[in-house]
Order: structure tokens, then sequence, then C-alpha cells
């Protein structure tokens, strides 16, 4: 107690409420600023292989589509999401754990194949635009490279995964 009284003492009462005030400001202008940079094409792959190599399911299933959230219900989808992001950290081959990766937007035109034909489901799903991004993934000490395609639609304003395979 005595070090507080210290303290507001050398700084003085309406200094520290001053301090506090901008400490605060500073924290919620830098969680806008990481949210609205995470809420792009390339920061959605990010996080998801992020949540993926982390274990952090379920951070990374609200990375998903709906419509492929829908899809895959029947087939249990909490279990599958969570076996392909583990895929996504874990290589097939052996190679071991995810090392490092890489990741790149690619331009698309809105009527690329994967987009096409589904109008009623994008309507259905709040879905507006899309995109494609790439990333190398590398693993056992960078000497294997594993190149993954993701597939994404912007749903009800969010980025989210509506596929991904390696490629």
């Amino acid at each position: 107690m005595n070090k507080i009284s210290l303290v507001l003492n050398k700084v003085g009462k309406n200094n520290l409420i001053l301090l506090v005030i901008g400490l605060v400001l500073v924290i919620v202008i830098t969680n806008t600023l990481l949210s609205t940079v995470s809420n792009t094409p390339t920061g959605t792959v990010k996080n998801l292989i992020s949540y993926s190599d982390n274990a952090k399911w379920e951070k990374g299933e609200d990375l998903i589509a709906t419509r492929m959230k829908s899809f895959l219900k029947s087939e249990n989808a909490t279990e599958n999401i969570r076996i392909s992001m583990g895929e996504l950290v874990y290589d097939e081959s052996g190679a071991g754990k995810l090392d490092d990766y890489q990741v790149e937007e690619i331009k698309i035109d809105e009527d690329d194949i994967f987009y096409d034909n589904t109008t009623n489901l994008r309507e259905e799903n709040g879905e507006s635009e899309a995109a494609i991004v790439h990333a190398n993934l590398t693993f056992d000490n960078e000497r294997v490279t594993k190149k993954w395609e993701f597939d994404l639609v912007k749903e009800n304003g969010k980025w989210k995964v509506l596929s991904y395979r390696p490629i």
C-alpha cells in the first residue's frame, strides 16, 4: 500500500488518470488494427495455420465457412475440421511438424470455378466476395515444402475458409 501512495504522490492523481486512459486507448486501437489486418484472406489463412499449430481447434473452426460446416455436418464436422487442421501442421509423408509458412493471395475473378454456379448457396450464407490464397508450408527443418491452396469467401463481412488442399 505504501508503494501505491508513493506513486500517487509522485505522479499526481490527475496524471495517473490520464495515463490509465491513454493506456486503455492504446490497447483498444491496437486490438482494432490487429482485427482489421486479420480480416483479410491472407490474415485468415495465417490465423487458421497458427490455430492449427497451437491446437486451438475451436478458434480454427470459427474460421471455416458456414457452407463447409453444413456440408460436413452429416460426417461430424468438428472432428473432420480438426483432422484437416492437423494436416496443415503435420506432414503425412513423415517430415514431421510444421517449421514455417509463407502466404500469398492470388488475384481471381469473381466467376472463378469454385465460386461459380453457387448463387443460391452464396446468398443463403451471406457470401459477397471470394479469394484464393496459396501457402508454402515447410517441414523437417525446412527441408520439405508443401504448397497448399485455400479457397475463401467473405461471409457477412468476415473472411472464412471454404476449402483447402495441397496442390
